[in-house]
């Protein structure tokens, strides 16, 4: 008898857990969609957005997306599960690179490859550019960006947080995300660049 009363609670719980994570989905889909009004309404018009932590076969929402507006002229982080954007100006963004495992794996365009090249020409620059771990796990990946605003200088924007294997598809998506973004303010830092000359 104990045992059935036992079984009966745990099949509640997990009924109960499983209710729970739909509830949360919702309010993020609602919390995400009032978000975009919002900003619609203020006048912005997305024309990309990059999801952070988000792969296939993960049909939820993602906690957070990067926007562009590129006739306002401005990136903004839509953080849906703490129901608030960050506006970071074009203007003020004066660096980026891809973070993995707490390592720069692309800066500026040229990555490791530029440390391998100073220390031993052609053939260092191709050395260098393969000295990354060559793990199959990864820890972690972001794409960090330094403003010139001196109270918020930094922002990461975080795709992976937690062991990952290296073949997997949310890894290959993750790290396309990464470039998609890293590549996105490059070339927002050189077309900003080109203004001013």
């Amino acid at each position: 008898m104990g045992f059935i009363v036992f079984l009966i609670a745990v099949v509640f719980l997990v009924i109960k857990a499983m209710q729970d994570e739909d509830e949360k989905e919702a309010i993020k889909v609602t919390v995400s969609k009032r978000m975009q009004e919002e900003l619609i309404d203020e006048g912005y018009n997305f024309s990309k957005k990059i999801p952070l932590k988000a792969w296939p076969g993960n049909y939820i929402p993602p906690d957070s997306e990067i926007a562009f507006d590129f006739v306002k002229e401005e990136l903004v982080l839509l953080e849906y599960n703490k129901g608030r954007s960050t506006k970071i100006p074009f203007g003020s963004i004066l660096d980026c690179e891809i973070i993995e495992d707490n390592s720069t794996i692309q800066k500026g365009g040229i990555g490791r490859s530029i440390v391998g090249g100073a220390i031993a020409g052609g053939t260092g620059a191709i050395v260098g550019a393969v000295t990354r771990k060559s793990k199959n796990i990864v820890e972690n990946l972001a794409v960090r960006v330094i403003t010139n605003d001196a109270v918020n200088a930094m922002k990461m924007f975080v795709f992976l947080d937690s062991e990952t294997k290296r073949d997997s598809e949310k890894y290959k998506y993750s790290f396309h995300n990464a470039q998609e973004l890293y590549s996105t303010i490059f070339s927002i830092i050189y077309t900003q660049n080109r203004k001013l000359e």
